[in-house]
């Protein structure tokens, strides 16, 4: 019920693409259930390999998917991971798609390339990539390839003492290495010092949240924007030049080709980068 209200909530506000449900693999790997013969909730801790797990989980992937199709969402339903090891997607892979084959799964995570033939949306840390013929693959498949970055990356990022202009960068990058969009883990996830201190114990200061209560904007927040129209341009330039104007798509495309590194190329900042690229997309 719970579920269903969310979900609801959701596409009541036009979010309406993509359900990912996560928990299947948590950090602690505990799992509380009912248990109806001891009339109790009970905390299994296990291992994605065990058989254990598997039992839970095939009960309850059953049902849920029936659910799903009940309501009408299971097409757009994933079964989610954030930063898992190689092993233990396998491992989950195996019991989701023994107890509901095609259910599609999604992982923001580090690039392995036993997983891109399986999950549906995967989402890999900033500066890895897939190959060309892995992109055309999943891109044939309708699947959904795009990087995201995180803690561990000290530039570019959206951090409150990141450069502005490295918001806007991101989605350039995202645009010049054929990545259907960007990840930011969060949005407004605020503790009760969020207007005067934007660190939070051991995230980096503004990594959980890009806008302030108020609801009011940021500075990083206005930038990303600000890369995202241009990413838009770039797209529909790419689709314009293709065909009227090869020259001019070779032109932006070199352009474009500086920021694919993952380190900025020598004498080049994500100011650089942005304002040439804004130049070129806005030229006459």
């Amino acid at each position: 019920t719970v579920f269903d209200r969310y979900v609801q909530l959701c596409m009541d506000c036009g979010i309406s693409k993509q359900i990912s449900c996560y928990s299947m693999v948590p950090w602690d790997m505990s799992f509380r259930y009912y248990d109806e013969k001891l009339a109790r909730e009970v905390d299994l801790k296990t291992t994605t390999s065990s058989a254990e797990y598997k039992e839970l989980w095939t009960a309850f992937l059953k049902d849920f998917a029936a659910h799903l199709q009940q309501k009408g969402w299971f097409d757009k339903t994933c079964i989610a991971m954030d930063e898992r090891g190689l092993a233990n997607m396998l491992d989950a892979y195996r019991v989701v798609q023994e107890a509901v084959p095609g259910m599609k799964m999604a992982l923001a995570g580090n690039y392995h390339a036993e997983l891109v033939d399986k999950l549906h949306d995967y989402c890999i840390a900033f500066g890895q990539d897939f190959s060309a013929e892995e992109l055309a693959a999943r891109q044939k498949q309708g699947r959904v390839s795009t990087t995201y970055t995180c803690c561990s990356n000290t530039h570019p990022n959206l951090f409150s003492n990141s450069l502005p202009a490295e918001a806007a960068f991101l989605p350039l990058y995202c645009i010049a290495n054929h990545f259907e969009g960007y990840l930011h883990w969060s949005w407004m996830n605020w503790d009760d010092k969020s207007l005067t201190d934007s660190r939070y114990r051991l995230f980096a200061p503004g990594d959980t949240y890009l806008v302030y209560p108020g609801p009011q904007s940021s500075v990083r927040y206005e930038r990303f924007i600000e890369g995202v129209a241009l990413a838009e341009k770039v797209r529909l330039l790419r689709q314009e030049y293709a065909s009227a104007a090869p020259a001019l798509l070779e032109q932006l495309n070199r352009l474009l080709q500086r920021c694919e590194p993952e380190e900025y190329p020598e004498g080049e900042t994500a100011a650089t980068l942005v304002n040439a690229i804004r130049r070129e997309v806005n030229a006459d």
